[in-house]
C-alpha cells in the first residue's frame, strides 16, 4: 500500500511537470487576463511576467503588465511597461495615454503633455487625449492651450459636461468669473446630478461676498454629495461671515470627520471658537493645523488673534507680522493690530 502512494505521488509530479511544461506565453497571458478580473493583482502581474518571459516580444503582455503595475501604484515599472508595449508598437494609443497619467502623477507636465499629444497623432478623433492633455496644459499653466482642448472635446461631444466644467475652471484660474459662471451654469443644464458645477458656482458667489447665493449652492451640493468635505468648509466660511458661528463650528467638524487631514477646517474652527471666546479649543485646532500644514498665512494670523486674546502681545505680534509675510493680502486686515503692538511694545 506504501508503494502504491508512493507511485500515485510521482505519477502526479509527473504530469504537473509535462503541464508545466506545456503551458506558453499565451496560457500565462490568459491566466494573468483572468486573475486581473478576479481582482488578483498580484497573482495578475506574475503572470503576466511569465509570458514576457516566455516571448519578449508580446506587445499586450507588456501592455496589461502595465496596467496592472499602474493599478498596484507601481508607477515607474508601469512606465517601463508602456515604453516596451510601445517599443513593439509605434500606434499604441493607450500606452501614450497611461504614460502620460503617469507623468502627470509625477508632475512632468511638460512630458505628460507631450505623451498625449503623441496619442493624438495616431489617433485625432478620440476624447480622451484632448482632454487629459487639457488638464496638464492648465497645471502647466497653459492656459489658453487647456481650453483649446477642452473645446476640441467639444466638438467631439457637445454634450460633454466634463469639458464645460474644466473650462469653467481654468477661466477661474485667468480670472474671468464671469464667462466660467455661463459655462458650470450649461454644464448644469446638461447634468444637473453633477455636484461639481454647483461647488464652483458657490465659490465665485462666496468669493463676491454674495454669501446667501453661495448658500443656495452649497445645500445644492450637500444634496447631491453629502461626502464633500470642501463643501462643509465652504459653507461653514460663509456663516462666518454672517456671525454665525456655532453653525460654522458644525460645518468645520463635519469636514474635518470627513477628512481628518484637511488642515483648512482646522483652521477655520479655530477662528470660529476665537469668535466665541473658546481660546482653549482654539488653540488646539491651530495645533493640528499646523502639523498638517504650516505655510498657511491664515493661520499665522488666527495664532495671532489667539494670542491676543491671551494679552500677549509678543507672540501676537511676530504671528502677524508672518501671516503678512505669506500674503500680503492680509496687510490691509492686520495693518491696525500690527501698528498698535508696535506702539505698545
Amino acid at each position: 500500500m506504501k508503494k502504491l502512494k508512493l507511485y500515485i505521488i510521482s505519477l502526479l509530479v509527473f504530469i504537473s511537470a509535462i503541464q508545466l511544461y506545456a503551458q506558453n506565453s499565451k496560457d500565462y497571458y490568459d491566466r494573468g487576463i483572468k486573475k486581473y478580473e478576479r481582482k488578483d493583482l498580484k497573482g495578475a502581474l506574475i503572470d503576466f511576467t511569465k509570458a514576457i518571459n516566455l516571448d519578449k516580444n508580446f506587445h499586450e503582455a507588456y501592455y496589461n503588465r502595465g496596467i496592472t503595475n499602474y493599478s498596484l501604484n507601481n508607477l515607474n515599472a508601469a512606465l517601463l511597461d508602456f515604453n516596451s508595449a510601445i517599443s513593439l508598437n509605434k500606434d499604441d494609443y493607450d500606452s501614450y495615454i497611461y504614460k502620460g497619467l503617469i507623468e502627470y502623477e509625477n508632475k512632468d507636465y511638460e512630458m505628460s503633455v507631450s505623451d498625449y499629444s503623441d496619442a493624438i497623432k495616431i489617433d485625432p478623433s478620440r476624447r480622451d487625449g484632448y482632454f487629459n492633455r487639457g488638464i496638464a496644459y492648465s497645471d502647466f499653466l497653459k492656459y489658453n492651450k487647456a481650453i483649446e482642448d477642452f473645446e476640441q472635446c467639444l466638438k467631439i461631444d457637445r454634450n460633454d459636461s466634463e469639458s464645460m466644467i474644466q473650462i469653467g475652471n481654468t477661466l477661474r484660474k485667468m480670472n474671468n468669473n464671469n464667462e466660467a459662471l455661463n459655462y458650470f451654469e450649461k454644464a448644469i443644464l446638461i447634468n444637473d446630478k453633477d455636484y461639481e458645477p454647483y461647488l464652483a458656482i458657490g465659490n465665485i458667489y462666496k468669493s463676491r461676498k454674495e454669501i446667501n447665493k453661495a448658500l443656495s449652492y452649497y445645500n445644492k451640493v450637500i444634496e447631491l454629495n453629502s461626502d464633500s468635505y470642501e463643501v462643509f468648509n465652504n459653507r461653514g466660511n460663509c456663516y462666518i461671515e454672517l456671525g454665525q458661528y456655532e453653525k460654522a463650528i458644525s460645518d468645520f467638524g463635519k469636514a474635518i470627520n470627513l477628512n481628518k487631514d484637511y488642515a483648512y477646517a482646522y483652521n477655520n474652527r479655530a477662528y470660529a471658537y476665537l469668535k466665541i471666546n473658546e481660546p482653549d479649543k482654539a488653540k488646539q485646532d491651530l495645533d493640528i493645523s499646523f502639523g498638517l500644514n504650516r505655510i498657511n498665512a491664515y493661520l499665522y494670523r488666527n495664532y495671532g488673534f489667539y494670542y491676543l486674546s491671551l494679552n500677549d502681545k509678543v507672540l501676537a505680534l511676530e504671528n502677524f507680522k508672518k501671516a503678512v509675510l505669506l500674503d500680503f493680502k492680509l496687510e490691509k486686515e492686520l495693518k491696525k493690530q500690527i501698528e498698535d503692538l508696535e506702539i505698545k511694545q
